[in-house]
């Protein structure tokens, strides 16, 4: 869908995102302007962001739990960031780490086995201890779900996994992307309510106010990049959401939901971006004493 002229999401059969086609225009004034080698290098620019989030839902065994958040790496558009992500990587250490989609720049003309080459360097260097779980974007083919699992990643299609640290655990539910491909499958797993402290993987913010009032605990996501493209104050131009546009970058609460919008690591359309650098994020979770 992601590919052609029309998408399913939750507003129902769509046009592509308006970001593809605005980074597009972008890229080209960019190129038009002189500015192509400036903005080009900030695309290679990487902040690591370390937060501590209070979760009151949290057991106090669990406190210091720490999740590694990346997204949208689109690593074929710049290979030579590679060193540079691997290099940060190897300095980090996580409980588990995430990745919520787009492991491919585009579904249809991407060579899965080239993805797959520049992902394979990014897993080796991940310093977890519980493992590494990932889902699709509006990007990546089904067919790169078997060999990313190959890579240690645990994918999730629309269902849960459960990490169990002594007599304590973490739930962690993940979903196909929702900005091009929804199904009620999805929805029904992030209305679910299994018990413990859940965390809901996501490639969209934008069913973020369906899974708080499923009572969710922690929202992880990306599709945005940023925006890719912004203001001087880091306001994104365009978010491609077709909902919870407010959700576009960074840490935000719904109720009491709080969730995360990676920037990603990689670019769409062209390898540029403007006052919005690249992103992982290491989240540290806090309990809250009762």
């Amino acid at each position: 869908m992601e590919a052609g002229r029309g998408r399913s999401s939750t507003l129902g059969l769509r046009p592509r995102s308006v970001l593809h086609h605005a980074i597009r225009l972008g890229g080209a004034l960019t190129r038009l302007s002189g500015l192509w080698g400036t903005v080009a290098a900030h695309a290679q620019k990487l902040d690591i962001s370390h937060l501590e989030l209070r979760c009151p839902g949290l057991p106090q065994a669990l406190d210091g739990f720490t999740i590694l958040h990346l997204s949208d790496l689109h690593l074929e558009a710049m290979p030579e960031f590679m060193d540079c992500v691997v290099a940060h990587l190897g300095k980090l250490e996580a409980d588990i780490a995430v990745i919520t989609g787009d492991f491919q720049i585009d579904e249809d003309k991407t060579d899965p086995a080239r993805a797959l080459d520049l992902v394979r360097p990014v897993t080796a260097a991940m310093k977890v201890r519980h493992g590494i779980f990932g889902v699709l974007g509006n990007h990546d083919s089904w067919k790169i779900v078997a060999p990313l699992e190959q890579l240690g990643i645990r994918m999730l299609i629309n269902e849960h996994a459960t990490v169990e640290i002594g007599p304590d655990a973490i739930q962690i539910a993940g979903i196909d992307d929702t900005h091009a491909f929804y199904t009620d499958d999805a929805v029904r797993i992030v209305q679910d309510r299994p018990a413990g402290f859940r965390v809901m993987l996501a490639h969209t913010p934008e069913i973020a106010d369906l899974a708080a009032a499923a009572g969710c605990d922690l929202y992880l996501t990306g599709h945005t990049h940023g925006g890719q493209i912004c203001l001087p104050n880091g306001r994104a131009l365009f978010a491609g959401l077709d909902r919870n546009h407010e959700l576009a970058s960074g840490h935000w609460r719904i109720g009491a939901m709080q969730g995360y919008t990676n920037r990603g690591l990689g670019t769409a359309s062209w390898p540029l971006r403007i006052n919005c650098p690249a992103e992982i994020a290491v989240l540290r979770l806090r309990a809250v004493a009762h």
